[in-house]
């Protein structure tokens, strides 16, 4: 999708369809205009109850002018409008223009209020957003074609924030792309590739190291989940470094490119959206480049330990002891319990890189699913206003994070009577999320801040919803960008 700026009058414009947003009960200034145009149409759509503006609602009516229809857009009560759900709105306008068939839109946002650059930002965001679909593999009932262009209607100054929202809207696809490719493609080779090409676009410097760079770091973890494939694993560290950077940070996500379970095989029914367990991984290539190309003042490194998960005749087994790459030993009680196993390699390599703070993202337990369902994701850590920082980013992006405890007693609960500690803290299941976060804490530097995101619940969704499409979310890429921007 194209997007243009223009300060053109709404019923001037040549479009297949204008959308105008209106706030709950009321018209606006550029709604009334246009419908003195239609003779009062509009109106009389306002006092409809099943209409009235109401948050999520559209009304359509024809027009024979430059535009073949113009689209009453329900905003809600105006004090009820948050960021997020305007965004969601925006997302619903793509969604609705493709079903409807339209190639060009038109959006009014003269009647929006808030910040110039955000509500930019978020028409962006929204608009492309909504327009997404992966379909790249059909080959029949491709109909619903995407929207070519997007005109912005507004006499306000929402440039730079248009400028920002599709930098930040086109790192989501990359994750959605990324997550939504079949395994048999996206293995390994192929998503550190994928990592290459992203990263030179954005200036962002990588390093991928192989089965052989691995063994001999001692990332012994990563080496065992992998032994049961026969595509190689890959280790990427990437890099954006900007002059005179405020903080080194450090971002760790996890990259299970296919989770059978190992030889602990998962379900068939479970397998079914194993494909999403390297969108760890992915949010971190994708973050980067945001904040590279944002200009963003911070010294970042990614880090993506990428392996599949399977059941080969050399796979890791139950029982298993495994020396990691800070020196700690685990012992194996569970394969399907892989996720952290390759990321006790990765934070010990992100500690002794010495960061001012490490951020892990993973989709590690189904347990946070149970615990939160799909509209949030847990935080848990070993320091409490880093915590609070997600927290409170979640709340001003809508990618909402709910600290979670982690309590000595987990730590109590992943002790191992044959080495440092167990991957696996109960088969009941008690605490799942919390002892994996315990496990995780073992391998991090305990003076550098820490704070491990499990996204499990909201990297994949299964329906259309405002700015989401079936698939990959691309969750995380808003979140971590509010947090950057918001620290001293």
């Amino acid at each position: 999708m194209q997007l243009e700026v223009t300060s053109q009058l709404p019923e001037t414009v040549k479009a297949d369809a204008l959308f105008l947003p209106v706030y709950e009960g009321t018209l606006g200034h550029v709604a009334a205009r246009m419908d003195r145009e239609l003779k009062g149409q509009l109106q009389s759509f306002i006092s409809l109850e099943e209409f009235h503006g109401k948050y999520g609602k559209f009304m359509t009516t024809s027009y024979n002018g430059t535009l073949r229809r113009v689209i009453l857009v329900g905003l809600g009560k105006k004090d009820e409008l948050t960021e997020d759900k305007l965004k969601k709105i925006f997302g619903s306008i793509s969604r609705l223009a493709r079903e409807i068939k339209t190639k060009k839109i038109a959006v009014a946002l003269d009647d929006l209020q808030g910040d110039e650059t955000n509500l930019g930002n978020i028409a962006a965001q929204g608009l492309l957003l909504g327009n997404y679909r992966y379909d790249l593999y059909k080959t029949q009932d491709k109909d619903n074609i995407p929207v070519d262009t997007a005109i912005l209607l507004t006499e306000k100054k929402v440039q730079a924030g248009v400028k920002e929202g599709i930098i930040i809207a086109d790192s989501m696809i990359i994750v959605r792309n990324l997550v939504n490719t079949p395994s048999m493609i996206k293995v390994p080779v192929y998503l550190a590739q994928e990592a290459k090409k992203i990263c030179k676009e954005a200036h962002v410097s990588i390093d991928i190291y192989g089965r052989e760079k691995i063994g001999r770091m001692g990332m012994h973890g990563l080496l065992a989940v992998n032994a049961g494939s026969v595509n190689e694993p890959q280790f990427l560290v990437m890099e954006y470094r900007p002059r005179n950077p405020r903080k080194k940070i450090v971002f760790v996500g996890k990259g299970i490119t296919f989770d059978s379970g190992g030889l602990g095989i998962k379900p068939g029914k479970n397998m079914l959206t194993m494909k999403e367990d390297m969108t760890g991984a992915a949010t971190v290539i994708a973050l980067l480049r945001a904040a590279s190309l944002l200009k963003l003042p911070y010294h970042l490194i990614g880090i993506a330990p990428l392996t599949e998960n399977m059941p080969g005749n050399n796979a890791y087994k139950p029982g298993d002891i495994l020396k990691t790459y800070n020196g700690k030993t685990m012992e194996i009680l569970h394969t399907d319990a892989e996720g952290r196993v390759i990321l006790a390699d990765a934070l010990g390599y992100a500690s002794a890189l010495k960061p001012d703070v490490i951020i892990d993202l993973a989709t590690l337990t189904g347990a946070m699913v149970i615990a939160l369902g799909t509209c949030a994701a847990g935080v848990m850590g070993n320091n409490d206003v880093l915590a609070q920082q997600l927290v409170a980013a979640g709340k001003a992006t809508g990618e909402k994070v709910w600290q979670m405890p982690l309590y000595e007693e987990y730590d109590e609960m992943i002790k191992s009577d044959v080495a440092d500690v167990k991957n696996l803290g109960s088969w009941d299941g008690i605490a799942g999320g919390l002892t994996a976060a315990a496990f995780l804490k073992a391998f991090v530097d305990e003076k550098i801040p820490w704070a491990h995101l499990d996204i499990a619940g909201v990297s994949f969704i299964d329906k259309d919803e405002g700015y989401y499409c079936k698939g990959g979310t691309g969750f995380g890429i808003n979140l971590l960008l509010e947090y950057l921007r918001n620290l001293e």
